[in-house]
């Protein structure tokens, strides 16, 4: 069982790696100790998406409006 997640794991790994979108954060690289993985990403000062709409008034709708469809593109790119 662990083989196959082992496997499953490498593979979505060499996706990430690979993978190019201007809305989605690039992996850089990663490495793993004896038992964690860790994945090297850059740092965002403006934070994650949820720091964002806990900033962000829920009436600012054009904003949000443009946010969700980012993300949206950006889940359909994946998908594809």
């Amino acid at each position: 069982m662990l083989s196959v997640f082992h496997g499953a794991f490498e593979k979505e790994l060499y996706i990430l790696k690979r993978l190019r979108h201007p809305l989605i954060v690039q992996l850089e690289t990663s490495f793993q100790s004896e038992s964690m993985v860790y994945l090297v990403m850059p740092y965002y000062e403006q934070g994650t998406l949820q720091d964002w709409i806990e900033r962000n008034p829920s009436d600012n709708r054009p904003r949000l409006k443009s946010v969700f469809l980012g993300v949206c593109q950006a889940l359909c790119f994946l998908h594809s």
